[in-house]
C-alpha cells in the first residue's frame, strides 16, 4: 500500500506540479470508475445485475474526497487538493471490509439511476456509484442525512466509514 500526500506550494496553497503530475486525482478517479468487472477477472450472472465495486464521493470543507473499493478487496481514498492511500487490499482487514462494503450495498441499486455521466457531488453532498455489470448506477444524498441517519444510504456511508479506518490503521508513514 501507499500513502502519498501531496505537499502544497506554501505561496499559492496549491499540490506541487511534481506530485500533481505523478498523481492526478482526476485521473486515479476515473480509472477506477470506470474499472471494468473483467479487468478484475470477475465474471457476473449475465440474467442479473451485480455490484462489483462502489465510489464514494463527498465534499468535505471545500475539497473533495473519493473513496473506491471492489469486491476483490481492493480499496483506495484520493483527496483532491493532495493526498491518496492505494492498494489497500494487500491488507486482509482493508480487503475484508471493501469486500463487505460492497456486498452490502447489492440492494441499493433500485435506489440510484444509470450513471452516464460521473460528476462530484455538490456542496454538502456525498453522491455514491455502483459499479455493475449493467453498468454504473448513482445517487447523491444530503451529507446532514447521512450523519442524522435519516437517509436509507446512512449504512452505506457507514460502512465506507470503515473502508476509511481499515485503511488508515495500515499506514505507515514514509518521509
Amino acid at each position: 500500500m501507499i500513502w502519498v500526500f501531496r505537499k502544497k506550494n506554501k505561496n499559492d496553497g496549491a499540490p506541487s506540479p511534481a506530485v500533481s503530475e505523478k498523481y492526478p486525482y482526476e485521473s486515479m478517479r476515473d480509472m477506477a470508475i470506470n474499472a471494468a468487472p473483467g479487468a478484475m477477472l470477475l465474471s457476473l450472472p449475465e440474467n442479473e445485475t451485480g455490484v462489483y465495486g462502489v465510489v464514494m464521493d463527498w465534499e468535505m470543507s471545500d475539497d473533495y474526497v473519493t473513496l473506491v473499493a471492489y469486491i476483490t478487496g481492493d480499496a483506495s481514498l484520493y483527496v483532491k487538493s493532495g493526498g491518496a492511500i492505494i492498494g489497500g487490499g494487500m491488507h486482509k482487514n482493508v480487503a475484508l471490509a471493501a469486500q463487505n462494503w460492497v456486498a452490502m450495498t447489492q440492494p441499493f441499486i433500485a435506489g440510484c439511476a444509470p450513471a452516464t455521466t460521473t460528476p462530484l457531488p455538490d456542496k454538502n453532498a456525498v453522491r455514491f456509484y455502483l459499479l455493475t455489470n449493467r453498468g454504473k448506477f448513482g445517487t447523491q444524498v444530503w451529507t446532514a442525512q447521512l450523519e442524522d441517519n435519516s437517509s436509507a444510504w446512512a449504512p452505506v456511508f457507514a460502512n465506507g466509514q470503515k473502508v476509511i479506518a481499515a485503511l488508515q490503521s495500515t499506514v505507515t508513514t514514509q518521509p
